[in-house]
């Protein structure tokens, strides 16, 4: 019985000095801190990660006020008349969420005309539109070649890129901002 007892005793030994022992963690003293980040290279850092939400925006609102300024230039207002058979293209998709929706994508060819000029040009519309169907195009007086057919919803989506491209330029100020505010708080 003791053989066994120091057999078991030896392996119990083995297994203790077999092992090593857990490496002590350092301890950080006053000369080893952390490097500190400036508050500018931070915000410079911020800048530059969240500089493509202030590119995407301004582009939005550029195009946008483009837009609007380009649909005040055409002030004269005449009637268009649709002249060709209209085309219907059925798109259908899905949202984000996987739920099916189908879309009517109509086009045709119309004509109006200026100062005694007739202009043709084609229009793409989700809203229904048939042959004969008279519609109101704005032209610009200086030159009718620039022009918009009036009241199907587009001014609508004018308004809300700009809405979109304030809201993308507001993202990247509001984080500059949160930076700069929680720099001041920890300088301090």
């Amino acid at each position: 019985m003791n053989k066994k007892k120091n057999k078991k005793n030896q392996k119990t030994q083995n297994y203790r000095c077999n092992q090593q022992t857990p490496k002590k963690a350092k301890v950080s003293g006053p000369a080893e801190q952390r490097k500190k980040i400036s508050p500018v290279k931070k915000v410079i850092i911020a800048s530059v990660c969240f500089l493509p939400f202030l590119i995407f925006g301004a582009a939005m609102i550029k195009m946008g006020i483009f837009e609007i300024s380009h649909r005040k230039a055409c002030s004269a207002e005449v009637k268009g008349v649709i002249v060709t058979d209209v085309s219907v293209q059925k798109v259908r998709s899905r949202t984000g969420k996987g739920t099916r929706y189908t879309r009517y994508d109509y086009s045709a060819n119309y004509t109006f005309e200026y100062n005694g000029e007739a202009f043709t040009d084609r229009i793409t519309t989700t809203h229904k539109i048939k042959k004969g169907q008279e519609i109101k195009v704005r032209c610009d007086p200086d030159d009718p070649e620039d022009h918009y057919v009036k009241n199907l919803g587009d001014s609508v989506m004018m308004v809300f890129i700009i809405i979109f491209g304030a809201f993308w330029d507001a993202i990247w100020v509001f984080l500059i901002f949160c930076i700069w505010r929680y720099q001041l708080r920890h300088s301090h």
